[in-house]
């Protein structure tokens, strides 16, 4: 094993490969930052954001999705304007996002935790592709880790302090989950 890039996260989550660009996305939640790591400049850029950051998805369309504490936003490549795209949850300070990814249909899965990992306030929301957002799941203490089987009929969340690996029936056309 190598050490690439010795960034000194405080709380280093959610890596991203975009194989277009070649880059790494990942962010540094307390740290308030988004790392954009290119392994073939052995280059690490560093976006403050000024809050909790959960994720840091790049868009086809350009630039990246990301949440902050409280909502959904676009990130422009280029000038690093932050711009909103949905909030959630704006009136509870007890909350923030945590984790998320993309489906196959390109939908973004993103959950919010309670701050002090103590209160079932957190939820999973889901943003399609028209930028729509509905919350999918309800009574998350920290919303964590989302995959999906290979074959797209199951979707697996964690719920971190219930130490399980949940597995929904998943339908992708209408992005429920069931059973």
């Amino acid at each position: 094993m190598e050490l690439v890039q010795d960034s000194k996260a405080v709380l280093g989550e959610g890596p991203c490969w975009d194989e277009e660009s070649r880059k790494l996305y990942w962010v540094d939640i307390k740290g308030r930052h988004i790392h954009i790591y290119s392994p073939e400049a052995h280059q690490d850029e560093i976006i403050d954001v000024g809050q909790y950051v959960g994720i840091a998805i790049p868009r086809v369309s350009g630039g990246l999705i990301i949440t902050l504490q409280h909502g959904f936003y676009h990130l422009d490549s280029s000038s690093k304007a932050i711009s909103l795209i949905r909030e959630i949850e704006s009136k509870d300070v007890s909350i923030r996002f945590n984790d998320g990814k993309c489906d196959a249909a390109g939908r973004l899965w993103a959950g919010t935790m309670d701050i002090q990992h103590s209160k079932k306030s957190g939820a999973l929301y889901c943003m399609d592709n028209s930028l729509k957002v509905r919350r999918m799941l309800s009574g998350v203490t920290i919303s964590n880790g989302l995959g999906w089987s290979p074959d797209n009929k199951h979707m697996y969340f964690i719920d971190t302090p219930t130490r399980q690996v949940v597995c929904f029936d998943f339908d992708l056309s209408t992005a429920t989950v069931s059973n």
